[in-house]
């Protein structure tokens, strides 16, 4: 699941060299800012269909936080 959402990230930024651990966050990617999130949220809901809640999207501080939440979802 997590090279999934790696591959994801890596997609949605344009950058297949992103190194993509646990903590990243938007703070270790330029790129990452509000509609970046939000595509990326999208994108993560497509390829795992899932939906996430508003309040859920919000908590999403890092790809740790997703990968955990994402799991929880697909239980």
């Amino acid at each position: 699941m997590k090279e999934r959402i790696a591959a994801i990230i890596r997609e949605v930024f344009n950058d297949p060299e992103l190194l993509i651990v646990d903590s990243t966050s938007p703070a270790d990617i330029l790129a990452w800012d509000s509609l970046n999130h939000i595509t990326l949220i999208v994108r993560v809901e497509e390829e795992f269909d899932v939906s996430f809640t508003t309040a859920e999207i919000g908590a999403l501080t890092s790809v740790g936080e997703l990968a955990r939440v994402l799991g929880t979802k697909m239980q």
